[in-house]
């Protein structure tokens, strides 16, 4: 069963966040890969047609963020989890910075967005919450995760 959404937003335990001390990174984007290193400061960003401020991770890379790569994820160097997308970065040649959207608040939101969707619309998903409710999902590296089902 295909369920339109990559497997990392679906399983919680995938997700990772920075030390306190920062954590290597590497984001592939459409130039390649690029290493970086990852801050978690007190950092919020009001976005576009938001109504409130969100908390981002700061990413530094050893080169700038190509335009276009909005939506890139960004992972633990050592392939150990997701820590979120890039959401905005600096395409100037001497600043090489980004700002990453946490995994945990897609994650989150996709939940509470599916649990109003159950309840709108319960009777629609009634057969497809029994199958998705006995899934087992499994990610490269990981050990095996029932899938969370807010529809039953």
């Amino acid at each position: 069963m295909h369920l339109g959404l990559p497997y990392f937003l679906l399983i919680s335990e995938n997700f990772v966040e920075p030390d306190e001390d920062g954590t290597p990174v590497r984001v592939l984007t459409t130039h390649g890969l690029l290493n970086g290193h990852l801050s978690r400061p007190e950092t919020y960003v009001h976005l576009s047609n938001s109504s409130s401020y969100q908390e981002v991770y700061v990413g530094d890379f050893d080169s700038p963020v190509p335009a276009g790569n909005c939506g890139a994820v960004v992972y633990d160097a050592l392939w150990r989890g997701v820590f979120g997308h890039i959401i905005t970065g600096s395409t100037s040649p001497t600043r090489s910075a980004a700002f990453i959207m946490p995994a945990k608040h897609v994650h989150e939101d996709i939940i509470r967005r599916l649990d109003i969707f159950c309840d709108i619309g319960t009777h629609r998903l009634a057969g497809a919450s029994r199958v998705l409710a006995n899934s087992v999902l499994r990610g490269p590296g990981s050990a095996e995760a029932k899938l969370y089902c807010p529809f039953i």
